[in-house]
């Protein structure tokens, strides 16, 4: 189970407003009193202090106290993924939350998402017998580029489909992104289903020129309910184009792979189950177990044993981030006997930067997430 020992995965996210090159010593933080039990169990950036702080005065927001962009929010609320020992409907019933709602529910990984409206409801939630651990929802990432497609000729699909008569036909291919029709240019006033809602998607613009087939199957398409202030790229579609332009004769459906990595998980399993025959993603979520199989990892293992064709975004982030041993930057002192805010028991970056890796921000203003794992049990 994912979430019976301790996660060890850290995020930071780093705003700042000028561009430099930081190499100086953080200020740490005073920790206070030690948490209580139920306090344990939720992740350290949802109880920082300066977070707690903010939270008694602006009514307990979550989301106001600490902007989060690669946090899943919606209004008021931020999106968090809560490990349980065992998940029951009646477990999800009787969740005493005033401000909160549950967002997923996925007993097969032990988990559900809930979007946590104030700070007594996180509480509530980590006093739960049941409940291991709690942490944010990180928002996933489409692997999306432009560019004025060949997808056709460079493969040379049309060689098949011309001497071979083989154009997709009998073969159901399912999408999984951020979302298929969220917005135009994909969406018009005659197209059905409504928005964020299930369905077959008849009468949208690019079925009108003829790039889909008349019918797409819609099985989720509601991203943009769990954002605020978040508009999909309708990402779903401009894939659905590509496959159209190589097998004209498949048939296509679609599941959102928002918010979390366990309803794209979910959304795989769901496109197995509606007979696609083909499954296809661009996209990616950082706080996804590195060293170890993912929900996500062991769906696509699942559908390809069902006799599923899994094909999945390859993209190259080597340059982007840094594998090593940890080190430990002062062996002689022992974290048991010095709190980790004195930093004995940093880890020793290596190349001179000792415990205080340098990072350059550029443009001004820009963003940063920065993800931390390391060997052992999710």
């Amino acid at each position: 189970m994912f979430y019976q020992a301790l996660l060890r995965t850290f995020v930071t996210f780093v705003s700042v407003s000028f561009a430099m090159s930081a190499f100086a010593a953080p200020r740490l933080l005073t920790i206070g009193q030690p948490p209580g039990q139920a306090e344990k169990k939720i992740d350290a950036s949802l109880l920082a202090p300066q977070v707690e702080k903010k939270l008694a005065v602006r009514g307990g927001s979550l989301v106001v106290s600490s902007p989060r962009k690669f946090v899943a929010a919606k209004g008021k609320r931020v999106n968090v993924i809560v490990g349980c020992k065992q998940v029951s409907d009646d477990f999800v019933k009787k969740l005493p939350l005033r401000d909160s709602a549950v967002t997923g529910v996925f007993p097969e990984y032990n988990c559900i998402t809930v979007a946590v409206g104030s700070d007594s409801d996180l509480r509530t939630l980590a006093a739960q017998d049941n409940v291991v651990r709690i942490r944010p929802a990180m928002k996933g990432q489409p692997n999306a580029g432009v560019v004025q497609s060949q997808a056709d000729f460079a493969l040379q699909t049309f060689d098949l489909r011309e001497g071979r008569y083989l154009d997709g036909l009998s073969q159901k291919v399912g999408i999984l992104s951020d979302s298929f029709a969220y917005g135009p240019p994909v969406r018009n006033e005659s197209t059905t289903p409504p928005q964020n809602e299930s369905g077959a998607l008849r009468g949208a613009t690019p079925q009108l020129t003829g790039d889909l087939p008349p019918e797409v199957e819609i099985v989720a398409d509601d991203a943009a309910l769990y954002w605020e202030g978040y508009t999909p790229s309708d990402e779903g579609e401009a894939m659905a184009e590509l496959i159209h332009d190589i097998a004209p004769g498949a048939a296509l459906a679609f599941h959102t792979a928002e918010p979390s990595y366990f309803r794209m998980a979910s959304g795989i399993t769901a496109l197995k189950n509606a007979g696609c025959t083909i499954i296809t993603d661009d996209y990616t979520y950082w706080d996804e177990p590195w060293f170890m199989e993912s929900p996500v990892s062991t769906a696509i293992s699942s559908a390809i044993k069902g006799g599923v064709a899994y094909f999945t975004c390859a993209g190259n982030s080597g340059d982007s981030g840094i594998r090593l041993r940890y080190r430990d930057i002062d062996p002689t002192q022992s974290e048991e006997k010095y709190p980790p805010q004195l930093g004995a028991d940093f880890a020793d970056w290596g190349g001179g930067y000792g415990a205080y890796l340098p990072i350059t921000f550029y443009p001004p203003s820009s963003e940063v997430l920065l993800v931390l794992q390391w060997n052992q049990p999710w």
